[in-house]
């Protein structure tokens, strides 16, 4: 009897040992965790490129790889940690069946290092039998390789020597990819505008989205930024100019969050609510609030109550977000209490009045709203009258390349572009209100009006950040 029953016992227990088995071998393949779960989908998904990220892939969408590429492509959402992982990634991939194309990738040297224990071979060897060992056996699918971009803050955490460490397994990892001729690398992490304003980025590693939009367009789309053995040394040393730069000689700003801006103009102060807009960067840099009502295109003048101008776009300001409290004007957007905060409205239109041919002025009628400073004159009474406690800043056109550097006349009764800088200057004298004189004080003409414009007239991001810092100069004075 006790043999039968030895014997059922031993039989119960391989069966038990062989469920186990069993069962981690399922989990293993199909198992709960958001690594085991991403493979699974690289296994079954279709698709003709991919994108690996071993950081957040939050901002990056499959409708900017469609609508920019004319390619389906399947997204990691697990943040890739070694080698090893990326390498279970890619069989996946390659033995999904899909008509694989592109593999566009997020990747950092040195996580990778890290998980090899920062030892060069171990690294090295990491690197040759993974990323390389498949590149080499898919000489027809291009790969797109993006480095890390972190903050500012991230960096100036770190001490100099552990900058110099990372920055040199990129170095190693540039040099070793650039033999493989199906291989881009693309750095965007030099890129001083991006860097320097906190409101750019979610964490270290992770830009909102505008940025990532930004940063996707530039590199896969546009192939900018794509970095060499040859202009490494260059951008590796703008990064390291601007890390020991604000080490050593930070760039402090006022804080400004007692203050609201408000925010009326053309596309140079538009851009949408990117933190990379005039008003993004006060914010970033200050801390301020603001709001921006800013449309492209639009001017100070207008000859319709059809067009997206300043007297029709003020008007429903007026309408929309604020109220009328005990016979004054209270701004309440989204019933925001912003009862703590001095009130300042920034205006700034000149170059769609210019590009018009719209006369500066009317000199029989001081508010004729065709005209630049009859526009500007009536839209802003009418705020210094509903808002008293308010502060008004005008600031002038800044300098552009079209029309002959803003020589030419473009009308018969418009000026050039210098009249309409200067009739901003003597209307806010004439208010007494304050003025930024973009066009002169900026220091932008000519010879330098490419490396603060992205078209010759529309600032790009450091032109924006230099009429930024003008108005916070001016803030913190006030």
């Amino acid at each position: 009897m006790a043999s039968k029953k030895n014997y059922r016992i031993l039989v119960i227990l391989i069966i038990i040992i062989i469920a186990a088995v069993i069962s981690g071998i399922l989990f293993y393949l199909w198992g709960g965790t958001p690594f085991r779960k991403d493979l699974r989908r690289f296994s079954q998904s279709s698709y003709d490129s991919v994108f690996l990220s071993m950081h957040s892939t939050a901002g990056f969408t499959q409708e900017d790889f469609a609508d920019y590429h004319g390619l389906n492509t399947l997204l990691s959402s697990y943040e890739i940690q070694s080698m090893d992982e990326l390498n279970h990634y890619f069989q996946n991939i390659f033995s999904s069946g899909n008509p694989v194309n592109h593999v566009f990738l997020l990747l950092d040297p040195d996580l990778i290092r890290n998980t090899c224990n920062r030892e060069d071979s171990k690294w090295d060897k990491a690197l040759q039998d993974g990323l390389f060992s498949y590149v080499s056996a898919h000489p027809d699918v291009n790969f797109e390789i993006m480095l890390p971009y972190p903050s500012l803050n991230y960096w100036l955490g770190l001490e100099p020597t552990v900058l110099e460490d990372i920055l040199s397994a990129y170095h190693t990892f540039i040099e070793d990819a650039y033999i493989y001729a199906n291989i881009r690398t693309f750095f965007m992490g030099f890129e001083n505008w991006m860097l320097i304003n906190p409101d750019n980025y979610i964490s270290d590693f992770v830009t909102n989205a505008d940025i990532t939009k930004k940063i996707f367009l530039t590199c896969f789309c546009d192939g900018g930024n794509q970095i060499t053995p040859v202009n490494e040394p260059i951008l590796f040393n703008m990064l390291r100019e601007l890390v020991a730069r604000e080490r050593y000689t930070p760039t402090v700003y006022p804080d400004l969050s007692d203050r609201c801006l408000v925010f009326f103009g053309d596309s140079v102060t538009a851009y949408g609510e990117s933190s990379t807009t005039i008003a993004g960067y006060v914010t970033g840099f200050t801390d301020a609030l603001t709001y921006n009502y800013s449309v492209g295109g639009s001017a100070a003048s207008t000859e319709s109550t059809d067009i997206k101008d300043f007297p029709n776009i003020l008007s429903e300001f007026f309408e929309e977000y604020c109220t009328e409290e005990n016979g004054a004007c209270r701004f309440s957007p989204e019933d925001t209490d912003l009862s703590d905060k001095k009130l300042y409205f920034i205006l700034n239109y000149g170059l769609n009045d210019y590009f018009r041919g719209a006369a500066v002025e009317n000199p029989k009628d001081p508010y004729d709203i065709t005209t630049y400073t009859g526009g500007l004159r009536s839209c802003l009474e009418e705020c210094m009258t509903r808002f008293p406690d308010a502060e008004f800043i005008i600031m002038t056109p800044t300098f552009t390349e079209y029309f002959s550097y803003g020589a030419d006349h473009n009308s018969d009764i418009g000026g050039s572009l210098i009249d309409y800088v200067d009739a901003a200057k003597a209307l806010a004298e004439e208010l007494n209100i304050y003025c930024i004189d973009n066009y002169r004080d900026l220091k932008i003409d000519e010879s330098n009006i490419w490396d603060f414009t992205a078209d010759g007239c529309h600032p790009n991001e450091e032109g924006r950040i230099m009429i930024a810092r003008q108005l916070i100069e001016l803030l913190d004075k006030l």
